[in-house]
């Protein structure tokens, strides 16, 4: 099995298995980056965005957010949870230069 299958394999049980991850406290500890470096960015990149839970997170919080992973079945369960305005892109494994991510965020 090759690493991107195991993915989708568990694509419709991974919220469940990451149940007690605390992904508001990333997203504390996100802000608390931005804040020391003195930025607060308008756009941000999520690079193997999942199920997208802290992409929605961040969303909430105001940041325009695009959620980028190889597993498209992952996608799938992260499209099923928007509540705002969020992209997520399918990133093929031809497409993994810098030119796709500056694409991706200046859409």
């Amino acid at each position: 099995m090759k690493a991107d299958e195991s993915f989708t394999s568990i694509a419709p049980y991974y919220d469940r298995l990451m149940s007690d991850v605390n992904y508001g406290a990333w997203i504390k500890y996100i802000e608390e980056l931005f804040s020391y470096a003195g930025s607060r960015p308008h756009k941000i990149l999520d690079l193997a965005c999942g199920t997208g839970t802290p992409t929605l997170l961040l969303a909430d919080r105001g940041y325009e957010v695009v959620g980028v992973d190889r597993s498209e079945e992952m996608l799938e369960v992260a499209r099923s949870k928007l509540k705002k305005a969020v992209s997520y892109t399918h990133l093929r494994a031809h497409e993994t230069s810098l030119h796709l991510v500056c694409r991706l965020l200046l859409e």
